[in-house]
C-alpha cells in the first residue's frame, strides 16, 4: 500500500516537473522574441530555458522510476492491442479502467482530454521552433552592442570626424536600404576620437551629426552607431518588446510564420492518426520520454551559446533542422509508443 502511493506521488511528480518545463519553455520563448538589443533579458531567457531543461530532465527520471516500481503489467496497461480500442476510450463519459486514487476510484482522461493535451504539446512545440528560428537569425544580425553594455554604455551625441571608410550599400531590387561604413567620431567631453561601426539610412559624410553608442570606461571598445535602433533602450536597462528592430525582423517574422504553422499543421495531423490509448501511454513510455528529452536538451544546447554572447553554432540549413527538433523529439515518441502497440 505504501509503495502504491510512493508510486502515485512519483508519477504526479513526474507531471508536474513536465508541466513546469513547458511553462518555463514558452517563459523563454516569449521573452526571447523581444530580447533584440536587450541584454540583460538574455540571462533570463537563460535562466528560463536551463529550468526547462533541468525540469525536463527530472521529469524523464521521475517518470522512469515510477515506472520501474510499477512493474511491466502496469506500465504496459496504457497501450494493450486492438481489442482495447472500445468504448472505454471513447471520451471522458466511458467507463475507461480506474485506478486507486484519493477517493479509492479515478476515470483515466478520454481520448477528447488526452487529444487536447498534445495539442497544447504541439502549440509550445511550434512556438520553440519559431523561436529557436528567430534566435538563429538574430544572431547572424548580432551587434557588439552585449559587450558595450557591460562595460557602462552611453549615448551621446557625436559628430563624424573624417570621410568613413568601408562604406558599403545595402540593397534590395535595386533601392538603397541603408549603409554600413566604419567612422571616427569626436564626442563632447573625449580628449580622443572614438572608432564606430555604422549603419546610417544615408550615405555617411564628414560632419554627419549621429547618436553613438559607447563605453567612455573603456575606450579600446569600438562604438555602435545604428539608426535602425533606439540606442537609448540598448544602452539603458533590458526590457521586452516585441521585435524592436523591425527592419532586418520583417522577414524573420515572415519566416517564424511559416514554420509555426508547418510545425503545428504536422503535429495537429500526427495527433489525428494516433490512437488515445497510445496519446495515454506516452508520460508512461520511458524510450518515448527519453526521444522526446534528449531532442529539447539538443535543441537548447545549439542555441543557448547564443544567449551568453559567443557565435551561434550552425547557420544556413543546420539551422532550420535544428529548430525542428522539438517537433522531430515529439515524433520520434510517437513512433516509439505506436511501435509498442
Amino acid at each position: 500500500m505504501r509503495g502504491g502511493a510512493v508510486n502515485g506521488f512519483v508519477s504526479r511528480a513526474a507531471r508536474g516537473c513536465a508541466w513546469l518545463s513547458g511553462g518555463a519553455a514558452a517563459v523563454a520563448c516569449v521573452l526571447s522574441l523581444g530580447a533584440w538589443g536587450s541584454g540583460d533579458l538574455l540571462g533570463r531567457i537563460a535562466l528560463w530555458g536551463w529550468t526547462a531543461a533541468g525540469a525536463a530532465v527530472l521529469s524523464t527520471a521521475l517518470a522512469a522510476w515510477a515506472q520501474r516500481e510499477a512493474g511491466p503489467a502496469r506500465s504496459g496497461a496504457g497501450v494493450s492491442g486492438p481489442g482495447a480500442r472500445g468504448a472505454e476510450w471513447l471520451g471522458p463519459g466511458g467507463s475507461g479502467p480506474k485506478s486507486g486514487g484519493r477517493s479509492g476510484v479515478t476515470t483515466r482522461p478520454g481520448a477528447f482530454g488526452v487529444r487536447a493535451r498534445e495539442v497544447t504539446v504541439w502549440l509550445l512545440i511550434a512556438l520553440a521552433s519559431a523561436t529557436l528560428l528567430v534566435a538563429s537569425f538574430q544572431q547572424h544580425h548580432r551587434e557588439p552592442e552585449p559587450e558595450l553594455r557591460r562595460a557602462g554604455a552611453v549615448v551621446a551625441a557625436a559628430v563624424v570626424a573624417h570621410a568613413p571608410s568601408g562604406v558599403q550599400a545595402h540593397t534590395s531590387e535595386g533601392r538603397v536600404l541603408g549603409w554600413t561604413s566604419r567612422l571616427e567620431l569626436t564626442v563632447p567631453g573625449s580628449a580622443e576620437p572614438v572608432r564606430a561601426s555604422a549603419y546610417t539610412y544615408a550615405e555617411p559624410k564628414a560632419g554627419d551629426r549621429v547618436l553613438l553608442l559607447h563605453a567612455p570606461s573603456q575606450p579600446a571598445l569600438e562604438g555602435r552607431v545604428d539608426e535602425r535602433k533606439d540606442l537609448r533602450s540598448v544602452a539603458g536597462p533590458g526590457s521586452w518588446e516585441p521585435f524592436p528592430q523591425v527592419d532586418e525582423a520583417r522577414k524573420a517574422v515572415l519566416l517564424a510564420t511559416l514554420l509555426m504553422l508547418f510545425v503545428l499543421g504536422a503535429g495537429l495531423a500526427a495527433t489525428a492518426v494516433m490512437d488515445p490509448e497510445e496519446l495515454r501511454a506516452l508520460p508512461r513510455s520511458g524510450r518515448a520520454r527519453l526521444c522526446w528529452t534528449a531532442a529539447l536538451l539538443l535543441a537548447l544546447a545549439l542555441h543557448l551559446p547564443a544567449l551568453y554572447g559567443h557565435p551561434h553554432p550552425v547557420a544556413g540549413a543546420p539551422a532550420w533542422i535544428s529548430c525542428l527538433l522539438p517537433a522531430l523529439g515529439r515524433g520520434a515518441a510517437y513512433a516509439v509508443v505506436r511501435g509498442l502497440s
